[in-house]
C-alpha cells in the first residue's frame, strides 16, 4: 500500500523553500540527519561491501531508504527521487545529475543496493554546498566601501544592470545608425527610379502645352481652355481644335522651312509622338437610375445610372453592347484590352488630316451619347534626352447630373532601367536594399521564436506595438520588391516595333502603358507609406537614448489620452462634415462627396479653405456651420490637444527626472555619438583578436571581477 508522509531527510544550508535556481520549491523544513558514508559519498563508481555496515547502519539506511520509496514498491523512481531532491533545495537540473550517480544500471529506478551504496544525505549536503556557492557568485554582492564612519554599500546587481544597459543601449544605437544607412541606400533607390526631376520637368511642360492652350470657339468669339470644358460640344471642340492641332503638326515650320523626318510631330521641340492616338469610351446600360419613374416613362423614355472608378464600378451596369452610328452607318462594338481596360475604342494614325475627317465622323454619329460617362484621350511621347517615355491621358467624366469634369495626367516610364553606368549603381543599391531586407526579416524571424519559446504562445510576437509596425514594414517592403520585377520584366518595351517614323505595339497599335501606368502609380503611392512606417519606426529606434527619446516616451505616454480624445474628434468630424454636406451640398462642389467635404473642413481648421465661398453659397448656413465649427476647434480642440501632449510631455520629464536618482544616471546622461561608436566598436569585435580588443570589451573573468573589488581599500565583500 503507498505510503504518504513528510520526507525525514534533511541537509544543512537548504534554502527555506527555493532551489538553487530561485523557484520555489514548497517550503519543506525537515531535521537534520547524518550517517556514516562508509562507500565514499561523492564518487561516481563505488562498490557495495554490505559487511562493513553495523545493525544500526542498516536500520538508517533502511528507515531513508522507505523515506525515498514513497509508493512502498520496493524500489525508487527516478522522478521520486529528483521530487525530493528538489524539495531540500536543487534545481531539477542538478537533482536529475544526481540520480544518474544512484541509477547506476539506468533502468530508471533505484534499488536497495544501489541506495545503499552511497550516503544520500552527505550527497545532497554536497550538491546545496556547491549550488549556493555559485549562487552567492552571480546573484547580489554588496559590497562595504569606505573609511572610518563613511561607509557606502556599492550593489553589484545595480552595476551589472547599468553595465547591461549601456549594452543594449550601444546596440540599439549602433542599430539605429545601420538602419539609417539602410534607409538612406533605399530612399537614393527610390528617387533614382523616380528621376522626380527630369520627370516633373518633361510633365510640366506636357500639362502646360495641353492645359494651358486655348483655342477659339466656332462660330464665336470667345477663348476657351482645356479647364472651361462644360457641355459635350466643347469636349469635341478641344479634341479637333486644340488637341489634334497641337499634336500633329505640318510639314513646314512657321517660316516655311520644310521640317525633317527627325524632327516631325516633336511637341516641345524635344518630345516626339511615337505614334498616333486613341479615343476610349464607357458606357451606362438604358434604365439603370433609381426606380419607381413609370408615371414618367412616356416624358422622359431614357434614364441612366451612375459608375464609379472610371466608370468600371458596378460592372453589371455597364453597357457592353455594339451601339449604332447613323451618320456613318458604322457599328461600334466593345472590347477588353484587359480587366481594367476596356471600352469601346477608336485608334487613329500620325495623319492630321485623317484624324480631324474621322472626328467629326464621330462627333455625327454622337459617339459621345447620353449613355457616355467616361472618354479617354490616351497618347505616347518619347524624349531621347532623357531616355523617358511620357504616357499622356486626358479623361472626361460625364456625370448623369450634366457635369463634364475634364483632367489631364502625364504618367512617366523609363524606356530602360539598366542601360547606363549609373543605372548599374543603382542596381547595386537595390541589391544592398533587398539584402538588408532579408537580414532584418531573419532578425523579426528570430525574435518571433524567441518569444514563442518564452510564452508558448504563436501570438505573442504580436503583443508589442513595435513588432507590429517591424513586421508591417517588412511586409509592405516585400510588396515593393515584387511591384517592381513586374514594372522591370513587363515585356511591352522588350516588343516594341520601331521604325523612322513611329514607335508601336508588337501588334501595331499605338503605345499602351495603360497596365504599367498604373503599376507604377501603385509602386510609388507604397514608397510613400513604406517612409511613413520608416519614420514611426525611427522613433522605436530613439528610445535607447534617453534624449533623443523624449519625444518617443512622450508619445507613449500621452497616446491613451489621445485615443480617447480622437474618438471625440472624430465625432464631432463627422457631425459637422454630415452637416456640410447638407447645407452645401448642392451648392458647392468640394461638399458633394463625403471625403471631399472632410478635406474642406480640416481646410477651414489650418486654414486653407476660404470660409467666404460658403457665405456666397448660402450666408444663413454658413452662420449655423462655421461659427459653431471655429468656436469647437479654437476653445475645445486645439486646447485639449496641447493639454493631452503637455501632460505627457509632463510624465515623461517627471519619469526622467526620478530615473536621474537612481543608479541609473550614467545611462541616462550618455550622449547618442559615444553610444554610437561603443556600439560600433562591439558589433566589429568578432573579427579582432582578444588581446587587440578594446578595454571595454574584453571581458574579465568573474575572479578578476571580485579581485578588483578586493583591492580596493576596507572592501568587505558580503
Amino acid at each position: 500500500k503507498p505510503r504518504h508522509r513528510d520526507v525525514k531527510i534533511s541537509v544543512a544550508g537548504a534554502n527555506n523553500g527555493y532551489d538553487d535556481t530561485g523557484q520555489h520549491n514548497g517550503g519543506y523544513k525537515v531535521p537534520n540527519g547524518t550517517l556514516p558514508n562508509p562507500a565514499g559519498a561523492g564518487d561516481d563508481n563505488v562498490e557495495f561491501h554490505p559487511e562493513q555496515f553495523t545493525n544500526d547502519e542498516w536500520d538508517e539506511i533502511r528507515r531513508q531508504f522507505s523515506d525515498f520509496d514513497l509508493d512502498g514498491n520496493g524500489y525508487i523512481e527516478i522522478e521520486e527521487f529528483i521530487g525530493l531532491c528538489m524539495q531540500v533545495g536543487l534545481s531539477r537540473e542538478r537533482a536529475e545529475k544526481l540520480s544518474m550517480m544512484y541509477d547506476e544500471d539506468g533502468d530508471g529506478v533505484i534499488d536497495f543496493s544501489e541506495f545503499a551504496k552511497r550516503d544520500v544525505v552527505a550527497d545532497l549536503q554536497a550538491a546545496v554546498d556547491e549550488a549556493a556557492k555559485k549562487k552567492a557568485e552571480v546573484e547580489i554582492l554588496e559590497v562595504k566601501v569606505g573609511q572610518g564612519e563613511n561607509n557606502s554599500h556599492v550593489n553589484v546587481a545595480k552595476i551589472l544592470q547599468v553595465v547591461r544597459a549601456k549594452i543594449d543601449n550601444s546596440k540599439i544605437a549602433f542599430a539605429f545608425g545601420r538602419y539609417m544607412l539602410y534607409v538612406s541606400i533605399y530612399i537614393y533607390v527610390v528617387m533614382y527610379q523616380r528621376n522626380p526631376k527630369d520627370s516633373l520637368r518633361v510633365s510640366t511642360g506636357l500639362r502646360n502645352y495641353f492645359e494651358g492652350a486655348q483655342y477659339l470657339v466656332p462660330n464665336g468669339m470667345g477663348l476657351k481652355g482645356f479647364h472651361d470644358i462644360v457641355t459635350v460640344d466643347d469636349v469635341w471642340d478641344w479634341t479637333q481644335i486644340n488637341f489634334v492641332g497641337g499634336l500633329f503638326f505640318n510639314d513646314k515650320y512657321y517660316n516655311d522651312a520644310f521640317r525633317t523626318r527627325v524632327d516631325r510631330n516633336s511637341i516641345l521641340e524635344h518630345n516626339k509622338l511615337t505614334g498616333g492616338f486613341r479615343l476610349t469610351q464607357r458606357r451606362i446600360r438604358n434604365d439603370t437610375c433609381l426606380e419607381g419613374r413609370a408615371s414618367f416613362k412616356r416624358f422622359a423614355p431614357n434614364c441612366y445610372g451612375e459608375l464609379y472608378v472610371n466608370a468600371m464600378v458596378p460592372f453589371n451596369l455597364v453597357e457592353k453592347e455594339p451601339f449604332y452610328g447613323p451618320a456613318s452607318g458604322k457599328t461600334y462594338v466593345w472590347q477588353e484590352r484587359w480587366f481594367w481596360d476596356v471600352g469601346y475604342y477608336e485608334e487613329f494614325d500620325q495623319d492630321k488630316d485623317e484624324a480631324v475627317r474621322r472626328m467629326q465622323e464621330l462627333r455625327d454619329d454622337n459617339w459621345i451619347g447620353p449613355a457616355t460617362q467616361w472618354v479617354r484621350v490616351d497618347f505616347a511621347l518619347y524624349n531621347p534626352n532623357v531616355g523617358t517615355y511620357a504616357f499622356c491621358v486626358a479623361t472626361f467624366e460625364l456625370r448623369p447630373t450634366g457635369l463634364i469634369i475634364p483632367n489631364f495626367d502625364v504618367t512617366m516610364r523609363r524606356s530602360g532601367y539598366y542601360q547606363a553606368t549609373q543605372d548599374y549603381i543603382r542596381m547595386a543599391c537595390e541589391v544592398v536594399v533587398v539584402l538588408g531586407w532579408g537580414m532584418y526579416t531573419w532578425g523579426e524571424y528570430l525574435d518571433a521564436r524567441r518569444l514563442f519559446k518564452q510564452s508558448g504562445k504563436m501570438t505573442a510576437y504580436f503583443s508589442e506595438f513595435w513588432n507590429v509596425i517591424d513586421l508591417m514594414h517588412l511586409v509592405v517592403m516585400l510588396m515593393l520588391f515584387l511591384t517592381w520585377i513586374y514594372i522591370v520584366s513587363d515585356t511591352t518595351i522588350g516588343t516594341l516595333i520601331i521604325t523612322e517614323d513611329k514607335i508601336t505595339m508588337s501588334n501595331g497599335a499605338p503605345l499602351d502603358f495603360t497596365e504599367t501606368a498604373l503599376a507604377v502609380r501603385f509602386y510609388y503611392a507604397t514608397h510613400g507609406f513604406n517612409l511613413l512606417i520608416c519614420v514611426i519606426r525611427i522613433l522605436k529606434f530613439l528610445r535607447q537614448n534617453a534624449f533623443l527619446g523624449q519625444l518617443t516616451d512622450a508619445f507613449e505616454l500621452m497616446r491613451p489620452g489621445l485615443v480617447q480624445f480622437a474618438v471625440v474628434l472624430f465625432i464631432a468630424i463627422f457631425m459637422f462634415t454630415a452637416m456640410g454636406v447638407i447645407l452645401f451640398g448642392s451648392k458647392i462642389q468640394e461638399f458633394t462627396g463625403f471625403l471631399e467635404a472632410v478635406d474642406m473642413i480640416m481646410g477651414y481648421t489650418v486654414g486653407y479653405s476660404d470660409p467666404m465661398d460658403l457665405f456666397g453659397a448660402d450666408s444663413v448656413g454658413a452662420i449655423v456651420f462655421y461659427y459653431p465649427f471655429t468656436f469647437l476647434m479654437a476653445f475645445f480642440v486645439l486646447p485639449l490637444t496641447v493639454a493631452v501632449i503637455m501632460d505627457g510631455y509632463g510624465e515623461m520629464q517627471a519619469m526622467y527626472e526620478a530615473a536621474r536618482s537612481t543608479n541609473l544616471q550614467d545611462v541616462i546622461d550618455l550622449d547618442y555619438p559615444t553610444q554610437l561608436y561603443r556600439g560600433w566598436i562591439r558589433s566589429i569585435q568578432f573579427f579582432i583578436p582578444h588581446h587587440h580588443r578594446h578595454p571595454r570589451l574584453r571581458l574579465p573573468a568573474k575572479e578578476e571581477v571580485l579581485r578588483l573589488f578586493a583591492d580596493l581599500n576596507k572592501v568587505d565583500i558580503m
